[in-house]
Protein backbone atom coordinates (compact mmCIF):
# COMPACT_ATOMS: atom_id res chain seq x y z
CA UNK A 1 0.00 0.00 0.00
CA UNK A 2 1.32 3.31 -1.02
CA UNK A 3 1.24 6.68 0.60
CA UNK A 4 0.91 9.56 -1.23
CA UNK A 5 2.51 12.54 0.72
CA UNK A 6 0.61 16.23 1.14
CA UNK A 7 2.39 18.60 -1.96
CA UNK A 8 2.97 22.19 -0.46
CA UNK A 9 0.99 24.43 -2.66
CA UNK A 10 1.67 28.47 -2.77
CA UNK A 11 -1.78 28.90 -4.45
CA UNK A 12 -3.30 31.82 -2.67
CA UNK A 13 -6.61 31.12 -0.88
CA UNK A 14 -9.64 32.11 -2.73
CA UNK A 15 -11.67 34.91 -1.56
CA UNK A 16 -15.00 36.30 -2.53
CA UNK A 17 -15.18 39.90 -4.36
CA UNK A 18 -17.22 41.64 -0.89
CA UNK A 19 -13.84 40.85 0.93
CA UNK A 20 -11.22 41.46 -1.74
CA UNK A 21 -12.73 44.56 -2.45
CA UNK A 22 -13.76 45.93 1.33
CA UNK A 23 -12.62 49.52 1.54
CA UNK A 24 -9.31 49.55 3.09
CA UNK A 25 -8.89 53.66 3.40
CA UNK A 26 -12.45 56.41 4.17
CA UNK A 27 -11.59 57.49 0.64
CA UNK A 28 -12.96 53.78 -0.86
CA UNK A 29 -16.00 53.68 1.20
CA UNK A 30 -18.76 54.00 -1.08
CA UNK A 31 -22.13 55.73 -0.78
CA UNK A 32 -21.58 56.92 2.98
CA UNK A 33 -20.36 60.45 2.10
CA UNK A 34 -21.72 62.39 5.64
CA UNK A 35 -20.36 59.76 7.93
CA UNK A 36 -16.76 59.52 6.28
CA UNK A 37 -16.50 63.30 6.35
CA UNK A 38 -17.79 63.61 10.56
CA UNK A 39 -15.19 60.36 11.30
CA UNK A 40 -12.49 61.85 9.12
CA UNK A 41 -13.38 65.62 10.44
CA UNK A 42 -13.64 64.43 14.12
CA UNK A 43 -10.38 62.33 13.89
CA UNK A 44 -8.20 65.65 12.40
CA UNK A 45 -9.83 67.47 15.29
CA UNK A 46 -8.82 65.06 17.93
CA UNK A 47 -12.34 64.58 18.78
CA UNK A 48 -12.62 60.89 19.30
CA UNK A 49 -16.09 60.17 21.29
CA UNK A 50 -15.86 56.93 23.60
CA UNK A 51 -19.03 54.71 22.06
CA UNK A 52 -20.35 55.26 18.37
CA UNK A 53 -23.40 53.29 17.31
CA UNK A 54 -23.88 52.79 13.16
CA UNK A 55 -27.41 51.90 11.87
CA UNK A 56 -28.17 50.75 8.48
CA UNK A 57 -29.66 48.08 6.38
CA UNK A 58 -27.55 44.81 5.01
CA UNK A 59 -24.32 45.27 3.49
CA UNK A 60 -24.19 48.99 3.36
CA UNK A 61 -20.07 49.64 5.44
CA UNK A 62 -21.20 49.34 9.00
CA UNK A 63 -18.84 47.16 9.98
CA UNK A 64 -16.06 48.13 7.12
CA UNK A 65 -16.19 51.64 8.98
CA UNK A 66 -15.58 50.21 12.22
CA UNK A 67 -12.57 48.42 11.20
CA UNK A 68 -11.82 51.92 9.38
CA UNK A 69 -12.09 53.72 12.63
CA UNK A 70 -10.06 50.95 14.54
CA UNK A 71 -7.31 51.40 12.33
CA UNK A 72 -6.93 55.28 11.95
CA UNK A 73 -6.69 55.04 15.69
CA UNK A 74 -4.14 52.61 16.29
CA UNK A 75 -1.85 52.98 12.99
CA UNK A 76 1.86 53.42 13.36
CA UNK A 77 1.81 56.86 11.57
CA UNK A 78 -1.43 58.16 13.12
CA UNK A 79 -3.70 58.72 14.98
CA UNK A 80 -5.04 60.70 11.62
CA UNK A 81 -7.15 60.08 8.73
CA UNK A 82 -5.65 57.83 6.62
CA UNK A 83 -4.21 54.80 8.05
CA UNK A 84 -1.35 53.70 6.16
CA UNK A 85 -2.41 49.65 5.76
CA UNK A 86 1.35 48.39 6.32
CA UNK A 87 1.88 48.85 9.80
CA UNK A 88 1.43 45.44 11.63
CA UNK A 89 -1.76 47.06 13.34
CA UNK A 90 -2.84 48.22 10.18
CA UNK A 91 -2.40 44.43 8.41
CA UNK A 92 -3.62 42.90 11.53
CA UNK A 93 -6.89 44.73 11.85
CA UNK A 94 -7.90 44.21 8.61
CA UNK A 95 -7.20 40.29 8.90
CA UNK A 96 -9.02 40.27 11.51
CA UNK A 97 -6.75 39.27 14.02
CA UNK A 98 -5.60 42.14 16.41
CA UNK A 99 -5.31 41.47 19.87
CA UNK A 100 -7.01 45.15 20.15
CA UNK A 101 -9.66 44.99 18.31
CA UNK A 102 -12.76 43.01 19.94
CA UNK A 103 -14.93 41.71 16.90
CA UNK A 104 -18.07 40.25 19.06
CA UNK A 105 -21.39 38.90 17.36
CA UNK A 106 -24.23 40.05 19.53
CA UNK A 107 -26.25 37.21 18.56
CA UNK A 108 -24.34 34.73 19.58
CA UNK A 109 -22.92 36.39 22.92
CA UNK A 110 -25.96 38.15 24.32
CA UNK A 111 -25.99 36.77 27.73
CA UNK A 112 -25.51 39.02 30.86
CA UNK A 113 -22.51 36.93 31.44
CA UNK A 114 -20.84 37.86 28.20
CA UNK A 115 -20.91 41.48 28.83
CA UNK A 116 -19.25 40.83 32.43
CA UNK A 117 -16.62 39.02 30.75
CA UNK A 118 -16.36 42.09 28.25
CA UNK A 119 -16.21 44.41 31.04
CA UNK A 120 -13.08 42.13 33.22
CA UNK A 121 -10.75 42.36 30.35
CA UNK A 122 -11.12 46.13 29.46
CA UNK A 123 -9.69 46.58 32.31
CA UNK A 124 -6.07 46.05 31.41
CA UNK A 125 -4.30 48.21 29.17
CA UNK A 126 -3.49 47.22 25.07
CA UNK A 127 -1.48 45.21 24.29
CA UNK A 128 0.32 46.78 22.01
CA UNK A 129 -1.81 49.90 20.08
CA UNK A 130 -3.41 53.15 21.74
CA UNK A 131 -6.87 51.65 21.90
CA UNK A 132 -8.93 48.78 22.72
CA UNK A 133 -11.75 48.98 19.94
CA UNK A 134 -14.75 46.98 21.01
CA UNK A 135 -16.75 46.37 17.74
CA UNK A 136 -20.31 44.82 18.83
CA UNK A 137 -22.16 43.34 15.30
CA UNK A 138 -25.86 42.94 15.62
CA UNK A 139 -26.33 44.57 18.84
CA UNK A 140 -29.68 44.73 18.88
CA UNK A 141 -29.53 41.10 19.17
CA UNK A 142 -28.31 41.25 23.31
CA UNK A 143 -30.64 40.39 25.90
CA UNK A 144 -32.79 43.46 28.07
CA UNK A 145 -29.95 41.96 31.13
CA UNK A 146 -27.07 42.45 29.04
CA UNK A 147 -28.02 45.76 27.83
CA UNK A 148 -28.32 46.63 31.33
CA UNK A 149 -25.20 45.49 32.71
CA UNK A 150 -23.10 47.50 29.66
CA UNK A 151 -25.03 50.69 30.38
CA UNK A 152 -22.59 52.09 33.12
CA UNK A 153 -19.19 50.77 31.10
CA UNK A 154 -20.77 52.27 28.04
CA UNK A 155 -21.21 55.80 29.51
CA UNK A 156 -17.78 55.73 31.35
CA UNK A 157 -15.81 53.33 29.69
CA UNK A 158 -11.79 53.75 30.69
CA UNK A 159 -10.08 56.47 28.73
CA UNK A 160 -7.54 53.75 26.69
CA UNK A 161 -11.36 51.73 25.01
CA UNK A 162 -13.40 52.72 22.30
CA UNK A 163 -16.85 51.04 21.43
CA UNK A 164 -18.43 51.00 18.23
CA UNK A 165 -21.92 49.10 18.29
CA UNK A 166 -23.25 48.14 14.66
CA UNK A 167 -26.96 47.24 13.98
CA UNK A 168 -29.64 46.92 11.34
CA UNK A 169 -32.41 47.09 13.74
CA UNK A 170 -32.21 50.68 15.35
CA UNK A 171 -35.49 50.42 17.13
CA UNK A 172 -34.92 47.04 19.37
CA UNK A 173 -32.02 49.60 20.52
CA UNK A 174 -32.89 50.98 24.10
CA UNK A 175 -32.77 54.53 24.59
CA UNK A 176 -30.67 54.19 27.25
CA UNK A 177 -27.98 53.24 24.95
CA UNK A 178 -28.68 55.00 22.44
CA UNK A 179 -28.26 58.23 24.72
CA UNK A 180 -24.51 56.79 25.61
CA UNK A 181 -23.57 57.17 21.67
CA UNK A 182 -23.04 59.02 18.58
CA UNK A 183 -25.29 57.61 16.42
CA UNK A 184 -24.64 57.53 12.47
CA UNK A 185 -27.38 56.33 10.15
CA UNK A 186 -25.86 54.50 6.75
CA UNK A 187 -28.01 54.79 4.03
CA UNK A 188 -28.56 52.52 1.45
CA UNK A 189 -26.34 53.05 -1.70
CA UNK A 190 -28.14 54.64 -4.94
CA UNK A 191 -28.62 52.63 -7.55
CA UNK A 192 -25.95 54.95 -10.05
CA UNK A 193 -23.13 54.44 -7.38
CA UNK A 194 -23.63 50.82 -6.91
CA UNK A 195 -23.85 50.31 -10.89
CA UNK A 196 -20.38 52.69 -10.82
CA UNK A 197 -18.14 50.36 -8.57
CA UNK A 198 -19.51 46.92 -10.06
CA UNK A 199 -18.04 48.76 -13.55
CA UNK A 200 -15.19 49.25 -11.69
CA UNK A 201 -14.76 46.19 -10.37
CA UNK A 202 -15.83 44.39 -13.40
CA UNK A 203 -13.08 45.93 -14.93
CA UNK A 204 -10.06 44.99 -12.76
CA UNK A 205 -12.11 41.52 -12.59
CA UNK A 206 -11.91 41.33 -16.60
CA UNK A 207 -15.51 40.64 -16.77
CA UNK A 208 -17.68 41.03 -20.05
CA UNK A 209 -21.08 42.11 -19.15
CA UNK A 210 -23.18 44.66 -20.19
CA UNK A 211 -24.66 48.37 -18.52
CA UNK A 212 -28.01 46.16 -18.72
CA UNK A 213 -26.29 43.43 -16.62
CA UNK A 214 -24.94 45.84 -14.48
CA UNK A 215 -27.96 47.61 -13.81
CA UNK A 216 -29.90 44.33 -13.28
CA UNK A 217 -27.39 43.38 -10.40
CA UNK A 218 -27.66 47.28 -8.70
CA UNK A 219 -31.22 46.53 -9.03
CA UNK A 220 -31.31 43.50 -7.14
CA UNK A 221 -28.90 44.47 -4.79
CA UNK A 222 -31.59 47.00 -3.64
CA UNK A 223 -28.79 49.40 -1.73
CA UNK A 224 -26.64 46.86 -0.20
CA UNK A 225 -23.02 46.79 -1.65
CA UNK A 226 -22.08 43.01 -0.32
CA UNK A 227 -25.25 41.91 -1.86
CA UNK A 228 -24.44 43.11 -5.33
CA UNK A 229 -20.74 41.93 -4.96
CA UNK A 230 -22.51 38.65 -4.11
CA UNK A 231 -24.27 38.56 -7.00
CA UNK A 232 -21.35 39.39 -9.14
CA UNK A 233 -19.29 36.35 -7.79
CA UNK A 234 -22.33 33.85 -8.29
CA UNK A 235 -22.46 34.99 -12.20
CA UNK A 236 -18.53 34.33 -12.34
CA UNK A 237 -19.58 30.76 -11.34
CA UNK A 238 -22.77 30.28 -13.63
CA UNK A 239 -21.19 32.00 -16.59
CA UNK A 240 -17.47 32.70 -16.72
CA UNK A 241 -16.31 36.19 -17.53
CA UNK A 242 -17.87 36.73 -20.39
CA UNK A 243 -22.08 36.82 -19.57
CA UNK A 244 -25.13 37.25 -21.64
CA UNK A 245 -28.23 39.68 -20.24
CA UNK A 246 -30.22 36.28 -20.53
CA UNK A 247 -27.73 34.16 -18.20
CA UNK A 248 -27.87 37.13 -15.85
CA UNK A 249 -31.39 37.28 -16.09
CA UNK A 250 -31.74 33.44 -15.24
CA UNK A 251 -29.48 33.58 -12.32
CA UNK A 252 -30.55 36.19 -10.73
CA UNK A 253 -34.26 35.36 -10.90
CA UNK A 254 -34.36 39.04 -12.05
CA UNK A 255 -37.81 40.76 -13.79
CA UNK A 256 -36.54 43.15 -16.50
CA UNK A 257 -38.55 46.31 -17.12
CA UNK A 258 -39.19 45.24 -20.28
CA UNK A 259 -41.26 42.45 -19.73
CA UNK A 260 -43.46 44.61 -16.78
CA UNK A 261 -43.28 47.59 -19.90
CA UNK A 262 -44.83 45.26 -22.10
CA UNK A 263 -48.12 44.87 -20.02
CA UNK A 264 -47.80 48.38 -19.10
CA UNK A 265 -47.99 49.46 -23.04
CA UNK A 266 -51.18 46.92 -23.61
CA UNK A 267 -52.63 48.97 -20.56
CA UNK A 268 -52.36 52.37 -22.03
CA UNK A 269 -53.58 51.16 -25.39
CA UNK A 270 -56.59 49.16 -24.02
CA UNK A 271 -55.52 46.15 -25.09
CA UNK A 272 -56.40 42.94 -23.21
CA UNK A 273 -55.09 40.50 -25.42
CA UNK A 274 -51.86 41.90 -25.69
CA UNK A 275 -51.87 42.23 -21.71
CA UNK A 276 -52.88 38.58 -21.25
CA UNK A 277 -50.01 37.79 -23.53
CA UNK A 278 -47.30 39.89 -22.17
CA UNK A 279 -48.29 38.02 -18.49
CA UNK A 280 -47.79 34.44 -20.97
CA UNK A 281 -44.49 35.53 -22.10
CA UNK A 282 -43.36 36.19 -18.22
CA UNK A 283 -44.93 33.02 -17.19
CA UNK A 284 -42.90 30.85 -20.42
CA UNK A 285 -39.55 32.81 -18.71
CA UNK A 286 -40.07 31.27 -15.47
CA UNK A 287 -41.11 34.47 -13.37
CA UNK A 288 -42.64 34.37 -10.20
CA UNK A 289 -46.22 35.90 -10.15
CA UNK A 290 -45.07 37.54 -6.65
CA UNK A 291 -41.83 38.73 -8.50
CA UNK A 292 -43.80 40.36 -11.33
CA UNK A 293 -46.46 42.40 -9.08
CA UNK A 294 -43.57 43.87 -7.31
CA UNK A 295 -41.50 44.71 -10.25
CA UNK A 296 -45.13 46.16 -11.65
CA UNK A 297 -45.55 48.40 -8.30
CA UNK A 298 -41.90 50.14 -8.59
CA UNK A 299 -42.39 50.77 -11.78
CA UNK A 300 -45.64 52.33 -11.65
CA UNK A 301 -44.05 54.42 -8.39
CA UNK A 302 -41.38 55.74 -11.27
CA UNK A 303 -44.48 56.58 -13.81
CA UNK A 304 -46.04 58.14 -11.30
CA UNK A 305 -43.34 59.97 -9.49
CA UNK A 306 -41.86 61.10 -13.35
CA UNK A 307 -45.44 62.23 -14.27
CA UNK A 308 -46.02 64.13 -11.18
CA UNK A 309 -42.08 65.77 -10.39
CA UNK A 310 -41.34 66.11 -14.17
CA UNK A 311 -38.83 63.61 -16.31
CA UNK A 312 -35.68 66.05 -14.61
CA UNK A 313 -37.05 65.23 -11.17
CA UNK A 314 -33.71 63.37 -8.90
CA UNK A 315 -36.83 61.64 -7.42
CA UNK A 316 -36.11 58.31 -9.71
CA UNK A 317 -33.28 56.59 -10.12
CA UNK A 318 -32.45 56.01 -13.97
CA UNK A 319 -29.64 56.31 -16.49
CA UNK A 320 -30.77 59.49 -19.01
CA UNK A 321 -31.98 56.66 -21.80
CA UNK A 322 -34.30 54.66 -19.23
CA UNK A 323 -35.52 58.02 -18.06
CA UNK A 324 -36.42 58.79 -21.30
CA UNK A 325 -38.12 55.58 -21.89
CA UNK A 326 -40.19 56.08 -18.48
CA UNK A 327 -40.84 59.36 -19.72
CA UNK A 328 -42.57 58.74 -22.86
CA UNK A 329 -44.40 55.60 -21.24
CA UNK A 330 -45.74 57.87 -18.00
CA UNK A 331 -46.80 60.48 -21.02
CA UNK A 332 -49.53 57.93 -22.18
CA UNK A 333 -51.27 57.89 -18.68
CA UNK A 334 -52.81 60.92 -16.75
CA UNK A 335 -51.80 60.90 -13.14
CA UNK A 336 -55.01 59.64 -11.98
CA UNK A 337 -54.84 56.86 -14.26
CA UNK A 338 -51.10 55.87 -12.76
CA UNK A 339 -52.74 56.24 -8.85
CA UNK A 340 -55.43 54.02 -9.57
CA UNK A 341 -53.08 51.53 -11.13
CA UNK A 342 -50.45 51.82 -8.66
CA UNK A 343 -53.66 51.21 -6.06
CA UNK A 344 -54.67 47.90 -7.96
CA UNK A 345 -50.60 46.39 -7.77
CA UNK A 346 -50.59 47.22 -4.21
CA UNK A 347 -53.70 45.57 -3.26
CA UNK A 348 -52.25 42.46 -5.78
CA UNK A 349 -49.20 42.31 -4.02
CA UNK A 350 -50.21 41.04 -0.73
CA UNK A 351 -53.10 39.08 -2.18
CA UNK A 352 -50.84 36.79 -4.30
CA UNK A 353 -48.60 35.60 -0.44
CA UNK A 354 -52.27 33.84 0.17
CA UNK A 355 -53.65 32.67 -3.35
CA UNK A 356 -53.30 29.36 -4.35
CA UNK A 357 -53.84 30.40 -8.05
CA UNK A 358 -51.61 33.67 -8.66
CA UNK A 359 -51.17 33.70 -11.92
CA UNK A 360 -54.90 33.61 -12.91
CA UNK A 361 -55.24 36.70 -10.06
CA UNK A 362 -52.66 38.37 -11.84
CA UNK A 363 -54.12 38.41 -14.99
CA UNK A 364 -57.87 39.16 -13.60
CA UNK A 365 -55.59 42.07 -12.24
CA UNK A 366 -54.37 43.02 -15.60
CA UNK A 367 -57.74 42.70 -17.44
CA UNK A 368 -59.10 45.26 -14.73
CA UNK A 369 -56.18 47.75 -15.24
CA UNK A 370 -56.77 47.40 -18.92
CA UNK A 371 -60.61 48.53 -18.17
CA UNK A 372 -59.43 51.08 -15.35
CA UNK A 373 -57.87 52.97 -18.16
CA UNK A 374 -61.16 53.86 -19.63
CA UNK A 375 -63.17 55.05 -16.99
CA UNK A 376 -64.15 58.54 -16.39
CA UNK A 377 -63.09 60.63 -13.70
CA UNK A 378 -65.97 60.83 -10.94
CA UNK A 379 -65.35 64.95 -11.24
CA UNK A 380 -65.60 64.83 -14.97
CA UNK A 381 -68.68 62.58 -14.79
CA UNK A 382 -70.60 64.89 -12.50
CA UNK A 383 -69.44 67.91 -13.96
CA UNK A 384 -71.00 66.72 -17.53
CA UNK A 385 -74.39 66.25 -15.76
CA UNK A 386 -74.04 69.57 -14.52
CA UNK A 387 -72.96 71.44 -11.41
CA UNK A 388 -69.39 70.38 -11.75
CA UNK A 389 -69.42 68.19 -8.90
CA UNK A 390 -72.00 70.02 -6.79
CA UNK A 391 -75.60 68.42 -6.77
CA UNK A 392 -78.54 69.80 -4.55
CA UNK A 393 -81.57 71.49 -3.89
CA UNK A 394 -82.87 74.30 -2.06
CA UNK A 395 -85.67 73.37 0.62
CA UNK A 396 -86.76 76.27 2.65
CA UNK A 397 -84.87 77.75 5.92
CA UNK A 398 -81.70 77.65 3.62
CA UNK A 399 -80.32 74.04 3.87
CA UNK A 400 -79.16 72.82 0.75
CA UNK A 401 -79.61 69.00 0.63
CA UNK A 402 -76.87 66.67 -0.71
CA UNK A 403 -77.94 62.84 -1.20
CA UNK A 404 -75.86 59.86 0.02
CA UNK A 405 -76.33 57.15 -2.87
CA UNK A 406 -75.98 53.68 -2.91
CA UNK A 407 -74.70 51.39 -5.72
CA UNK A 408 -72.35 49.80 -8.50
CA UNK A 409 -70.79 51.31 -11.48
CA UNK A 410 -72.18 52.24 -14.76
CA UNK A 411 -73.03 49.64 -17.17
CA UNK A 412 -70.52 48.40 -19.57
CA UNK A 413 -70.19 50.58 -22.48
CA UNK A 414 -72.24 53.26 -21.45
CA UNK A 415 -71.01 57.04 -20.56
CA UNK A 416 -72.58 60.10 -18.66
CA UNK A 417 -73.02 61.64 -21.87
CA UNK A 418 -75.15 58.36 -23.49
CA UNK A 419 -77.10 58.42 -19.89
CA UNK A 420 -78.43 61.89 -20.12
CA UNK A 421 -81.41 62.82 -22.36
CA UNK A 422 -80.71 63.72 -25.77
CA UNK A 423 -83.13 66.77 -27.92
CA UNK A 424 -84.15 67.86 -30.99
CA UNK A 425 -81.19 69.78 -32.46
CA UNK A 426 -81.54 73.58 -31.92
CA UNK A 427 -83.61 75.20 -34.68
CA UNK A 428 -81.34 78.18 -36.70
CA UNK A 429 -80.58 81.37 -35.20
CA UNK A 430 -82.65 84.11 -36.34
CA UNK A 431 -81.48 86.63 -38.64
CA UNK A 432 -81.95 89.46 -35.95
CA UNK A 433 -82.03 89.51 -32.14
CA UNK A 434 -85.56 89.39 -30.65
CA UNK A 435 -86.64 92.79 -29.32
CA UNK A 436 -86.43 93.76 -25.57
CA UNK A 437 -89.02 91.86 -23.13
CA UNK A 438 -89.39 88.60 -22.07
CA UNK A 439 -88.29 85.61 -23.95
CA UNK A 440 -89.20 82.72 -24.26
CA UNK A 441 -86.86 79.58 -22.79
CA UNK A 442 -88.30 76.63 -24.40
CA UNK A 443 -85.77 76.55 -27.12
CA UNK A 444 -82.94 77.23 -25.37
CA UNK A 445 -83.62 75.08 -22.82
CA UNK A 446 -83.83 72.36 -25.40
CA UNK A 447 -80.64 73.40 -27.15
CA UNK A 448 -78.23 73.18 -24.08
CA UNK A 449 -79.95 69.81 -23.39
CA UNK A 450 -78.64 67.95 -25.22
CA UNK A 451 -74.71 68.57 -23.99
CA UNK A 452 -75.93 69.59 -20.11
CA UNK A 453 -79.10 68.24 -19.41
CA UNK A 454 -78.67 69.34 -16.00
CA UNK A 455 -78.11 73.16 -16.90
CA UNK A 456 -81.81 72.59 -18.99
CA UNK A 457 -83.27 71.75 -15.70
CA UNK A 458 -81.76 74.56 -14.09
CA UNK A 459 -83.16 77.02 -16.72
CA UNK A 460 -86.94 75.56 -15.20
CA UNK A 461 -85.92 77.82 -12.28
CA UNK A 462 -85.08 80.76 -14.32
CA UNK A 463 -86.83 83.74 -16.36
CA UNK A 464 -85.61 85.42 -19.45
CA UNK A 465 -85.68 88.79 -20.73
CA UNK A 466 -83.56 91.47 -23.42
CA UNK A 467 -82.20 93.99 -21.96
CA UNK A 468 -79.09 96.14 -23.20
CA UNK A 469 -78.93 93.76 -26.73
CA UNK A 470 -78.09 90.59 -24.37
CA UNK A 471 -80.29 88.21 -22.55
CA UNK A 472 -80.69 88.79 -18.84
CA UNK A 473 -81.66 85.44 -17.12
CA UNK A 474 -82.76 85.96 -13.73
CA UNK A 475 -83.13 83.18 -10.27
CA UNK A 476 -84.73 84.20 -6.94
CA UNK A 477 -82.46 84.48 -4.18
CA UNK A 478 -83.55 81.52 -2.89
CA UNK A 479 -82.54 79.74 -6.11
CA UNK A 480 -79.19 81.19 -6.02
CA UNK A 481 -77.51 77.47 -6.07
CA UNK A 482 -78.72 77.13 -9.54
CA UNK A 483 -77.25 80.31 -10.31
CA UNK A 484 -74.25 79.31 -9.04
CA UNK A 485 -74.30 75.96 -10.83
CA UNK A 486 -74.96 77.83 -14.34
CA UNK A 487 -71.90 79.92 -13.88
CA UNK A 488 -69.79 77.01 -13.25
CA UNK A 489 -67.15 77.43 -16.28
CA UNK A 490 -67.75 73.95 -18.16
CA UNK A 491 -71.76 75.01 -17.50
CA UNK A 492 -71.64 78.52 -18.71
CA UNK A 493 -70.01 77.68 -22.13
CA UNK A 494 -72.75 75.21 -23.32
CA UNK A 495 -74.68 77.79 -22.41
CA UNK A 496 -73.29 80.47 -24.15
CA UNK A 497 -72.63 78.31 -27.33
CA UNK A 498 -77.36 77.44 -27.02
CA UNK A 499 -77.31 81.52 -26.57
CA UNK A 500 -75.58 82.18 -30.00
CA UNK A 501 -77.27 78.93 -31.77
CA UNK A 502 -80.80 80.39 -30.53
CA UNK A 503 -80.91 83.82 -31.01
CA UNK A 504 -77.90 85.07 -32.59
CA UNK A 505 -74.05 84.81 -32.90
CA UNK A 506 -73.39 87.91 -31.85
CA UNK A 507 -76.09 87.38 -28.32
CA UNK A 508 -74.57 87.44 -24.81
CA UNK A 509 -75.83 86.63 -21.70
CA UNK A 510 -75.98 87.63 -18.11
CA UNK A 511 -76.84 85.97 -14.96
CA UNK A 512 -78.54 87.81 -11.84
CA UNK A 513 -80.91 87.25 -8.66
CA UNK A 514 -84.18 89.60 -8.47
CA UNK A 515 -86.98 88.38 -6.56
CA UNK A 516 -90.48 88.27 -8.52
CA UNK A 517 -93.23 89.96 -7.33
CA UNK A 518 -95.53 87.97 -5.66
CA UNK A 519 -92.82 85.13 -5.37
CA UNK A 520 -92.69 85.31 -1.63
CA UNK A 521 -93.45 82.16 -0.49
CA UNK A 522 -96.04 81.49 2.70
CA UNK A 523 -94.45 80.45 5.90
CA UNK A 524 -94.34 76.70 6.11
CA UNK A 525 -96.76 74.80 7.93
CA UNK A 526 -95.34 73.45 11.43
CA UNK A 527 -93.88 69.91 10.38
CA UNK A 528 -91.89 67.13 12.34
CA UNK A 529 -88.45 65.78 12.07
CA UNK A 530 -89.98 63.22 10.23
CA UNK A 531 -91.94 65.28 7.65
CA UNK A 532 -88.55 67.46 7.26
CA UNK A 533 -86.52 64.52 6.64
CA UNK A 534 -89.00 63.17 3.91
CA UNK A 535 -89.42 66.70 2.15
CA UNK A 536 -85.47 66.87 1.95
CA UNK A 537 -85.56 63.64 0.34
CA UNK A 538 -87.92 64.27 -2.34
CA UNK A 539 -86.17 67.96 -3.21
CA UNK A 540 -82.88 65.64 -3.66
CA UNK A 541 -84.82 62.84 -5.74
CA UNK A 542 -86.43 65.46 -7.91
CA UNK A 543 -82.90 67.46 -8.35
CA UNK A 544 -81.55 66.74 -12.22
CA UNK A 545 -77.83 66.33 -11.03
CA UNK A 546 -78.89 63.89 -8.48
CA UNK A 547 -81.28 61.85 -10.84
CA UNK A 548 -78.72 61.76 -13.80
CA UNK A 549 -76.33 60.43 -11.09
CA UNK A 550 -78.27 57.67 -9.93
CA UNK A 551 -79.64 56.68 -13.13
CA UNK A 552 -76.07 56.50 -14.94
CA UNK A 553 -74.39 54.27 -11.41
CA UNK A 554 -77.73 52.46 -10.54
CA UNK A 555 -77.85 53.85 -7.72
CA UNK A 556 -80.73 54.78 -5.11
CA UNK A 557 -80.75 57.49 -2.21
CA UNK A 558 -80.04 56.03 1.45
CA UNK A 559 -80.37 59.23 3.44
CA UNK A 560 -80.28 62.77 2.95
CA UNK A 561 -78.25 65.46 5.07
CA UNK A 562 -78.18 69.82 4.87
CA UNK A 563 -75.10 71.43 4.29
CA UNK A 564 -76.40 73.66 6.61
CA UNK A 565 -75.82 72.40 10.24
CA UNK A 566 -78.87 74.39 12.09
CA UNK A 567 -81.41 72.63 8.81
CA UNK A 568 -80.27 69.24 9.41
CA UNK A 569 -82.82 67.15 10.69
CA UNK A 570 -81.75 64.67 13.67
CA UNK A 571 -80.15 61.02 12.83
CA UNK A 572 -82.60 58.15 11.77
CA UNK A 573 -82.38 55.23 10.38
CA UNK A 574 -81.79 55.13 6.59
CA UNK A 575 -84.89 54.14 4.41
CA UNK A 576 -84.21 50.66 2.88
Amino acid sequence: MSERAAQPTDAPAFQVLARRYRPQSFDQVVGQAPVVRTLTNALAAGRIAHAYLFCGTRGVGKTTMARLLAKALNCGQGPGTDPCNDCPSCREIAAGGSVDVLEIDGASHNKVDDVRDLQESLSYQPVRDRYRVVIIDEVHMLSRSAFNALLKTLEEPPPHVVFVLATTELEKIPATILSRCQHFTFRRIPRQELRAHLESVAGAEKLDLSRESLDLVARVASGSLRDALSALDQLVSFCGPSMADEEVEAVLGALPAARVDALLEAVATGDAPAALGALRASEDRGDDPARFAEALLARLRDLAVLKAAGADSGLVEATAEERDELSALAGRFGEDDLIRLFQMAAQLEPALRHSRQPRTLLELTALKMVKARGLTPLAELAASLGGGGTMGGAPAGGGRPGGATRGGGPPPGRTARQAAPHAPPPSAAPASPPPAGAVDLAPLRAAVESVKPAVAAFLDHAEGRMADGHLLLTFQPRHSFFKKSVELPGNLEALQRAVRDVLGPDMGVHLGLEERTGSEPEAPPAETDSDRRQRLLEAARSEPAVRSLASVFGAEIVDIKPLDPEAEPPPQESEP
